[in-house]
Parts: structure tokens; C-alpha cells; sequence
């Protein structure tokens, strides 16, 4: 005689077998998402500034008692172009490179016709970054091939700012805002 089998009708073939592992599979996810929400509260509301910023945004970098207004500069389009066939830039005023990741990112001065500092900077929390590096006023190159300046240390963020105006040094920490709507 032969035994009845006790598994579910439900189960026998592999298409509700396999619906049924996905489910169990969708459910542990949903139930780690949950857990880490208990443990850090709050983490999956909070971004930082640097990934919500776009090309040509506004931001504000301080440091100590100086704060400089800064143009984002995120896509490679943007980044190439940078401070190049500019002839001024107000005071207190530069651009802020914008990298997904840290790396020794090499800049050159290709028909950039005023004096500039690259200061290399590395996220530091959501809205905070400190110096790894400072090439001051590097000179202007007008003609092609222009040396290449890379930091001692990865970083993913570059600071191009007036040369002299900022009074920073490595392990200085900048802190970022978006800027105020007019």
C-alpha cells in the first residue's frame, strides 16, 4: 500500500515553488530594511548635500570665519570646462568639483587666465568635508601639454577658489550649505 503524501497540494509543482521563495525572499528584505530604520533612526530620510547637488547649483563653503560662494560643477561636461576663459571671479566666490567617489583627481590650468588655489577636500558626514590637499596658484598654461596637478591624497571633492583667500591647511574641515534662494 502505498503512503499518501503530506505536502501541500499548493507546493507539488515548481512554479508555486518558486513564487513562494520569492515572497519569503521579498519579505526578509522588507524586514532588513525595518531593522536598520530601528538601529539608525532617521538614516533612510537623511541625504547629503553633495548628492543632491546638479550643475550650477549654489553652495556655500565656510570655514572658520570666511565663507566663499561656490558653482557646482558635477557633470564631466562642467568639470572640463571648470574656471577655464574666465577673466574675473569675484571675491570670495569659486567652484566646487563634485565626485562620486575619492580618487587623485588631476586638474590642470589649460587657458585659465586668473590666479587660483585647488584645495582637495574629503567628505566628512552629510554636510562637512576636511582639506587633504592644497596646490597653491599653480600658473596658467596656454598652450597644450599642461602639467597636472593631483593631490597627495584621494579626495572627492576640489575646491577652486581665488588664490590667497583661503587660509585653510589638510585636516582643516569646510562646511557646506545650499545657498539662500533670492
Amino acid at each position: 500500500m502505498r503512503k499518501k503524501s503530506r505536502n501541500l497540494p499548493l507546493l507539488r509543482s515548481f512554479p508555486h515553488k518558486l513564487l513562494l521563495f520569492l515572497c519569503a525572499g521579498i519579505t526578509i528584505l522588507i524586514v532588513t530594511s525595518f531593522l536598520k530604520t530601528l538601529v539608525n533612526p532617521g538614516s533612510y530620510q537623511k541625504s547629503s548635500i553633495f548628492t543632491m547637488l546638479k550643475d550650477n547649483d549654489c553652495v556655500k563653503a565656510s570655514f572658520s570665519s570666511h565663507s566663499f560662494t561656490l558653482k557646482v560643477a558635477r557633470s564631466l561636461k562642467a568639470k572640463q570646462k571648470g574656471l577655464s576663459k574666465i577673466s574675473s571671479l569675484p571675491k570670495s566666490s569659486g567652484m566646487l568639483f563634485v565626485f562620486s567617489k575619492p580618487d587623485k583627481y588631476g586638474f590642470w590650468m589649460y587657458k585659465t587666465w586668473i590666479k587660483l588655489d585647488i584645495i582637495y577636500l574629503k567628505r566628512k558626514g552629510e554636510n562637512e568635508a576636511y582639506v587633504v590637499d592644497i596646490i597653491k596658484n599653480p600658473p596658467s598654461c596656454r598652450e597644450k601639454p599642461c602639467p597636472i596637478y593631483t593631490p597627495m591624497e584621494a579626495a572627492d571633492l576640489v575646491l577652486e577658489v581665488p588664490s590667497g583667500e583661503c587660509s585653510c591647511k589638510p585636516g582643516d574641515v569646510l562646511t557646506f550649505k545650499e545657498c539662500s534662494p533670492k
